[in-house]
């Protein structure tokens, strides 16, 4: 009976220990509201880093503090919207092409050949996403105040060296 209780209570401990644990971890990451602002974003700008998710190419919570115009909401609105379409479409391409060059890779014999076509073509396929990317960003950049491009400065330098 003793070893029992002894036992139910590290279990209870442990237990107890996941669960704040996890919580701690949804603490800082990067959930989002049902408003679309980002839960417990930091304002330092040296978190953010470049990556070939381009689906998020400027976050919403940068957008949100430029108090943009409906004008320039609308714009970036739809300029987002398109970029996304074919980023998509480029994205599912990628996919495929790369799951194409696993299968070669796992072939008893691969043939050099095919695997750097198949290399090559997945490398055009990102080059041509962070091309679109670039070129939304500056699309951005020109419907945007002076003062808003100011404060999105320390941003640029992070977005440009990720898709150059």
């Amino acid at each position: 009976m003793k070893k029992a209780a002894v036992m139910m209570i590290v279990m209870l401990l442990i237990m107890a220990l996941a669960a704040v644990s996890f919580a701690q971890m949804g603490r800082g990451g990067s959930s989002r509201s049902m408003g679309g602002q980002s839960g417990g974003r930091s304002t330092e700008k040296q978190g953010i880093k470049p990556s070939l998710d381009l689906t998020n190419a400027i976050p919403d919570f940068t957008l949100i503090d430029l108090n943009l115009t409906r004008d320039q909401a609308s714009k970036i609105n739809s300029l987002r919207d398109a970029l996304l379409n074919v980023v998509k479409v480029l994205q599912e391409e990628t996919f495929k092409k790369q799951g194409d060059l696993k299968l070669i890779l796992h072939e008893n014999t691969p043939d050099q050949g095919k695997i750097s076509t198949m290399q090559k073509e997945i490398k055009d396929l990102q080059d041509q996403m962070r091309l679109l990317t670039s070129q939304y960003l500056q699309e951005v950049r020109s419907n945007l105040t002076p003062e808003q491009r100011t404060m999105l400065r320390p941003y640029w330098t992070v977005w440009d060296s990720g898709y150059n």
